[in-house]
C-alpha cells in the first residue's frame, strides 16, 4: 500500500486570483482545506480528493501537482538569503511544463517587485521551455498555453524544441539568461504514488543508475558553462546518492578546479524544512545541510525528491531577496491534519496506518453488521491482491533487467 499523502493544488496565480479560488473550494470543502507552511498558494485536501473533473483544474486555475515537485521553481525564483538575481530564466528538461509554469508564476511576482525597485525596469522576463522530444514540446507548448495568461506581459514563456546539451552558452539570445533549473531524466526511485516502485528500485550500484548519474553530470557541467548565469537549482525525483550528492559533489570538484567559482546555499525559501542532504566523498557537513532531500519512507507525506541550489561566488547587489508567505483570507497554514503513519517491512515495502478521522466509526463499533464485516473484508482482501500483483511486477522488472545485464556481458 502506498502513502495517503494529501491532496497538494497549487493555485495558477499567472490566470487564477487566489482569494476568490479560496472561497470556492471553501464552500465545498469547508474547514478541510489549509495552505501549505513551505510553498505559496500551494493548497492542502484531505488524501484521495479527486479534483480532476473540477472546473478549476479543467480552466487552469489549480494545477495538481505534488508538493515535493514545487521545490525547485521556488528555490530558483529566490535563491540564497544574500540576493534576488534578476533576469531572463531557462527550464532545461521542461515537458510536461509543471515546473515551467509554476517558475513563471514565481517569476511574475519577482518581476513586478524588481520593477518597483530597479529604475527604468520595463522589458518583460523571458523563461526559455526546452525539451528535445518533438511529441514532448507538443505537450508543454499546449500547457503552457492552457495555464497561462494571454495578457500577462512581466514573464514571457518560449517553448523551443531543442536538446539542452546542444544549446551554445553564447547564443545571443540568452544574453540575458541568469538562472537555470536542471531537472533531468532520473530513475524516478522517489515516486511511491507507482506501487511497482516500492521497495524494489534500483540501488546505487546498478548499471542504469551509474549511466544516468554519468548523463545528469554532464548536463549539469553544461549549465555550469553559460557565463552569464549566476544561479542553477540541479533537481531530481531519485532518492539515490548517486544520481545526487555524488553529482554534486563531482561537479563542484570538476569544474571549480578549471576556474569557476560556484557554491551551494540554502534556499531561503526552504529554510524551515527539516530534511537535508548527506555527507558524501566531496562534501562537507555543511555544504550537504544547504541541500534539500524528501523522502516518502521516511514519513515526509509527499514525494522523494532532491534539490541543489548553486550560486556564482561574485556578490550580487540589484537587490536584497525578500521571501515570505502570505497566508489567503480565510485559511489556516497545515500542520498535518490529514497526517498518516508511515512504516517500513523487512522488504522496505511501504505500509500505510491511517488515522482516527479516516476511520469509520461504524467499522470498530460493537454493533458492526455481518455485512458491514464482509464489505471491510472484501476491501481488505482487493488491496492485499493488488499489493501482489504490484509486487510481481516488480519482481519480474528486476529479473529482466538481471537477464539484459547478463545479455550486455
Amino acid at each position: 500500500m502506498v502513502p495517503k499523502f494529501p491532496r497538494y493544488v497549487r493555485i495558477n496565480t499567472l490566470k487564477a486570483d487566489v482569494n476568490r479560488v479560496v472561497e470556492i473550494l471553501r464552500s465545498e470543502f469547508r474547514d478541510r482545506i489549509y495552505i501549505d507552511r513551505h510553498v505559496p498558494n500551494l493548497l492542502v485536501l484531505p488524501p484521495g480528493t479527486d479534483l480532476h473533473t473540477h472546473t478549476l483544474v479543467k480552466n487552469g486555475e489549480l494545477i495538481l501537482q505534488d508538493k515535493s515537485s514545487c521545490f525547485s521553481a521556488l528555490a530558483l525564483a529566490y535563491g540564497s538569503d544574500s540576493s534576488t538575481i534578476i533576469g531572463d530564466s531557462m527550464d532545461a528538461c521542461a515537458s510536461p511544463g509543471n515546473k515551467t509554469t509554476h517558475l513563471a508564476a514565481l517569476l511574475k511576482d519577482t518581476a513586478s517587485r524588481s520593477s518597483k525597485s530597479i529604475e527604468n525596469r520595463h522589458v518583460p522576463l523571458r523563461l526559455y521551455a526546452l525539451d528535445r522530444d518533438s511529441s514532448r514540446v507538443k505537450i508543454l507548448r499546449d500547457r503552457v498555453g492552457k495555464l497561462t495568461s494571454e495578457t500577462e506581459s512581466n514573464v514571457i514563456v518560449e517553448s523551443l524544441h531543442a536538446d539542452f546539451l546542444n544549446m551554445n552558452p553564447e547564443d545571443e539570445r540568452f544574453a540575458n539568461l541568469r538562472s537555470i533549473l536542471l531537472d533531468p531524466s532520473c530513475s524516478g526511485s522517489g515516486i511511491v504514488s507507482q506501487p511497482d516502485r516500492i521497495g524494489f528500485g534500483y540501488d546505487d550500484t546498478d548499471q542504469r543508475i551509474e549511466s544516468l548519474s554519468n548523463f545528469q553530470i554532464t548536463a549539469l557541467k553544461h549549465a555550469m558553462s553559460f557565463p552569464q548565469v549566476k544561479r542553477i537549482v540541479y533537481s531530481t525525483c531519485s532518492i539515490h546518492d548517486k544520481e545526487n550528492e555524488n553529482v554534486v559533489a563531482t561537479c563542484l570538484e570538476e569544474v571549480n578546479s578549471h576556474g569557476s567559482l560556484w557554491r551551494l546555499v540554502s534556499p531561503i525559501s526552504l529554510k524551515s524544512w527539516f530534511r537535508r542532504g548527506k555527507v558524501v566523498s566531496g562534501l562537507t557537513k555543511d555544504q550537504s545541510q544547504c541541500l534539500i532531500r524528501c523522502d516518502a519512507r521516511l514519513d515526509d507525506d509527499t514525494n522523494g525528491f532532491f534539490v541543489a541550489c548553486f550560486e556564482r561566488e561574485e556578490i550580487f547587489n540589484e537587490m536584497k531577496s525578500k521571501y515570505k508567505m502570505e497566508v489567503p483570507r480565510g485559511l489556516s497554514i497545515y500542520d498535518n491534519q490529514f497526517k498518516n503513519k508511515v512504516e517500513i517491512n523487512s522488504k522496505s515495502a511501504l505500509r500505510t496506518i491511517p488515522c482516527e478521522e479516516d476511520v469509520d466509526d461504524s467499522l470498530i463499533s460493537n454493533k458492526t453488521s455481518s455485512k458491514e464485516m464482509d464489505c471491510v473484508k472484501k476491501k481488505a482482501k482487493k488491496i492485499k491482491w493488488k499489493q501482489k500483483q504490484a509486487m510481481q511486477k516488480a519482481e519480474r522488472l528486476r529479473r529482466k533487467r538481471e537477464a539484459d545485464t547478463q545479455n550486455q556481458k
